[in-house]
């Protein structure tokens, strides 16, 4: 082959391998907007109430609420749900179809937040049987009972204060472990010991929460 070909098929090869790693930042960089400024629900100190917050704007202790079928916008320590226990879809990041099951860190943070579960399900009856005489529509009643439940627990978590001292961020989905220092935690006693977390109750980014209405956990390393 003569010079001036060999020199044109180079220059073409390289040309299609400049133009296809081009077309992949290009794509790469419209997902990462997409997924930065995707929404999920931020606990706001100063008003007590969850509100929208973008995840690239999620920081290192935020209280998140994340919903069914839902995305985990951070790794997260689960603090409170639904259920004591939760399901978790991973096959973002194993692969696997099966659900694995977490946990909440700690009974006593759990009894905490629900601690008026009987006054909430009192009220519940009181505001059901309100709905029944002025003939509400059924449909409503879940919905108001779920968002009087979350302002509850919404006020009782934003005054936890308290700090998590955990291993850095690594590439291990298997192992985690971290510490749980509350401050002035009411259902704590002297000889208590501090809380310990591990993998069975972290939240990973990326995976998605599966047959429960909710779960709220504390940001523990951002994406």
């Amino acid at each position: 082959k003569s010079p001036g070909s060999m020199i044109g098929t180079f220059s073409a090869v390289l040309i299609f391998t400049s133009l296809k790693e081009l077309f992949e930042d290009v794509f790469r960089w419209i997902s990462d907007r997409e997924v930065n400024n995707a929404k999920t629900q931020v606990l706001d100190n100063s008003s007590g109430e969850f509100q929208e917050k973008r995840w690239k704007d999620i920081k290192l202790g935020d209280i998140i609420r994340v919903g069914k079928d839902e995305t985990f916008p951070c790794d997260m320590l689960c603090i409170t749900s639904r259920k004591e226990k939760i399901n978790v879809d991973t096959m973002n990041l194993d692969g696997e179809t099966m659900l694995k099951p977490k946990k909440i860190v700690d009974d006593k943070i759990f009894q905490y937040i629900k601690g008026d579960n009987n006054e909430s399900e009192s009220n519940a009856g009181d505001i059901k049987e309100s709905h029944s005489e002025n003939e509400i529509n059924n449909e409503e009643k879940p919905e108001l009972k779920k968002s009087t439940d979350i302002q509850k627990y919404a006020n009782k978590l934003s005054q936890l204060k308290g700090r998590i001292e955990c291993n850095s961020p690594n590439e291990d989905i298997e192992h985690w472990d971290g510490t749980v220092f509350l401050n002035d935690f009411p259902l704590r006693k002297e000889d208590d010991k501090d809380i310990l977390g591990d993998i069975d109750s972290m939240l990973l980014r990326g995976c998605y929460l599966r047959n429960t209405t909710y779960c709220i956990g504390i940001a523990v390393h951002l994406g």
